[in-house]
């Protein structure tokens, strides 16, 4: 009882840092100034369409993509989806009120790779939490499971898809949604190749 209640409480502890890590990652392209990643990118569009913070936007549409999965395959929802739905838009508030801007191109550059790179490992930590993935990783490992393709692929259709629909919405695009759906896939997946040689490691060990 004690094991199970220790495992529960360290992915409990990966996944939240996961979640925060993910919002900041999502200030840090908004910060930038060239263009959000791809969920943001949708969810921003949303929030100008409804005219609501993005924050609030970022909960409404994950409930929205999060109640379509209940009816499809509700066996796909855990813990991490609540998380994701509705704990990022508050943290997305918090964070978007450091004061982290500037006009300088090097530091924009500097705040946009960090964005790419927080926001793909705070992905993966949700993934390796396994207490359930954020809505939309949730329709990425579903495209996986459908069309028998890798996550890099999954995840850049997917990003294709959100960023279209942001774009008609009403958010504006640059280089960073571009690097977005190029580079996100890619992170998430070093970081889970790491994670899984760390682990068999760790079992080679024992």
């Amino acid at each position: 009882m004690e094991k199970n209640k220790s495992s529960f409480l360290k992915k409990l502890l990966i996944l939240t840092f996961g979640v925060t890590i993910m919002s900041f990652g999502i200030s840090l392209y908004l910060k930038a100034g060239f263009g959000t990643d791809p969920i943001t990118t949708f969810t921003n569009g949303s929030s100008i369409f409804l005219n609501i913070s993005i924050g609030r936007a970022s909960q409404l549409t994950m409930s929205i993509i999060l109640a379509i999965i209940f009816f499809i395959d509700k066996k796909r929802i855990g813990l991490g989806a609540f998380f994701n739905t509705f704990l990022t838009g508050e943290l997305l508030n918090m964070f978007m009120r450091l004061p982290m801007e500037s006009s300088d191109l090097f530091i924009r550059s500097l705040l946009l790779a960090a964005g790419i790179v927080s926001f793909g490992f705070g992905v993966a930590l949700f993934i390796i939490s396994d207490l359930g993935a954020g809505p939309v990783d949730i329709i990425m490992s579903m495209i996986v499971d459908k069309f028998k393709i890798s996550l890099q692929k999954s995840r850049i259709i997917l990003d294709i898809i959100l960023v279209i629909v942001g774009y008609l919405l009403g958010a504006p695009l640059g280089v960073g949604t571009i690097l977005g759906v190029l580079l996100t896939g890619t992170v998430i997946a070093k970081t889970l190749e790491f994670e899984e040689n760390f682990q068999i490691l760790k079992v080679n060990k024992i």
